[in-house]
């Protein structure tokens, strides 16, 4: 099977005919997917109540886009997608147990400082090097406050041991547009100062709010 990457084209090209809300339905049970990185739960019910939408309404569109199995609902684009990133992580912990990638020859090196202007302190240019996909994404506001906010949600994850994919970070992107500026700011810094894996927000008496929570409920993630 080839390499398979989840570009925003072939989102539109599958939810062209969708409704609005379950256009939305979509991208949070994809953000359930990537976030606990198996398969969603039988149990409708309970998924329902996860990304806080109607039953019928996520039973629809499981049907639609997902395949039932033993282990539940699974989705081939996001296990190709998250089978590549846990070999990618397999990878270096390898190379960090055998004291970290191999080093290139000198005639590699050699070659790439040559190629970069042979500048005496610039470090050698490794094909590992690929410019960061969450940088290439345009943000929803362009306040400083909210791109700080991002920032340091991007850093809390790598922090935990738990990066963002980039299909992941354009879903919540998008869902943190909806919600308006100074609340999605509010839930981001909620989020990283209670220690969550996932974005969410709390009423003031600590219980999740009915008509307030975030469009997508990352809650292992």
């Amino acid at each position: 099977m080839h390499h398979y990457a989840f570009h925003p084209g072939d989102y539109m090209l599958d939810t062209a005919h969708l409704e609005p809300m379950e256009d939305l339905c979509y991208r949070r049970l994809l953000d359930f997917y990537y976030v606990s990185e198996s398969a969603i739960p039988k149990e409708t019910d309970q998924v329902s109540r996860r990304i806080r939408l109607d039953e019928v309404l996520v039973s629809k569109v499981l049907n639609e886009f997902f395949q039932l199995t033993e282990n539940g609902w699974q989705h081939v684009r996001c296990d190709k997608e998250i089978a590549t990133y846990q070999g990618k992580v397999n990878r270096a912990k390898v190379n960090g147990s055998q004291g970290g990638r191999p080093k290139k020859t000198d005639q590699v090196i050699s070659r790439n400082r040559k190629e970069s202007g042979s500048k005496a302190n610039q470090e050698p240019i490794t094909n590992n090097q690929e410019p960061k996909k969450e940088e290439s994404l345009p943000l929803p506001f362009a306040s400083i406050e909210f791109k700080t906010s991002w920032g340091k949600w991007l850093t809390y994850r790598k922090e935990i041991k738990k990066p963002i994919t980039a299909t992941m970070i354009e879903s919540q992107l998008k869902n943190l547009q909806t919600m308006g500026e100074q609340r999605a700011i509010a839930m981001i810094e909620n989020t990283i100062c209670k220690g969550w894996q996932g974005l969410r927000e709390e009423t003031e008496q600590g219980q999740f709010s009915q008509t307030q929570k975030p469009k997508f409920r990352l809650a292992t993630a």
